[in-house]
């Protein structure tokens, strides 16, 4: 998609872009290997893109949203038909905590939809964008810090909450 949209961009001298990634791009845990491989590609190419096309007020902003309510625990997650739990007794254990979770995950998908939709509006839009309760800046800033750009706009639950 970028590809796409990117000689237009340039042509007008403006537009954004919007990636999502998730605690993932930062974050690899076991028996998810493949979606934080998946994830950190994202963040790689969306800081490597923001520098490449500052220069012509294109703004690239890489959403990092906590667990929202979506398929992704439940009818998407694919797991396999003869797991070898005794040798990764960890995808097990990660397999039950996505059914316990799936469809009760607290965060709304459409305060994070507005959210996203606000930071591409303002001036000031972030390349970090965490969404969520479990999307909080400090923790993020902690885990990698955001050199060129703030991280997000605010936390996730305070006063000045991009979700409100």
């Amino acid at each position: 998609m970028m590809r796409a949209v990117l000689p237009q961009m340039r042509l007008q001298q403006s537009g954004h872009i919007v990636n999502v990634s998730s605690v993932a791009g930062f974050v690899a845990r076991g028996s998810a290997g493949y979606d934080g491989a998946t994830k950190f590609a994202i963040e790689a190419l969306s800081e490597a893109l923001a520098e490449e096309v500052a220069s012509r007020d294109i703004r690239v902003t890489i959403v990092e949203p906590g667990p929202f309510r979506k398929d992704f625990a439940g009818r998407s997650l694919r797991l396999p038909a003869n797991p070898m739990t005794w040798q990764y007794p960890g995808t097990a254990i990660l397999a039950e905590h996505f059914k316990k979770i799936s469809g009760r995950q607290e965060d709304d998908s459409r305060k994070a939809a507005e959210a996203i939709l606000r930071s591409v509006e303002s001036n000031f839009s972030p390349l970090r964008l965490p969404l969520g309760e479990k999307g909080d800046c400090a923790d993020r800033r902690k885990a990698r810090k955001c050199p060129r750009r703030p991280c997000c706009l605010a936390g996730s639950r305070s006063k000045n909450s991009i979700l409100g």
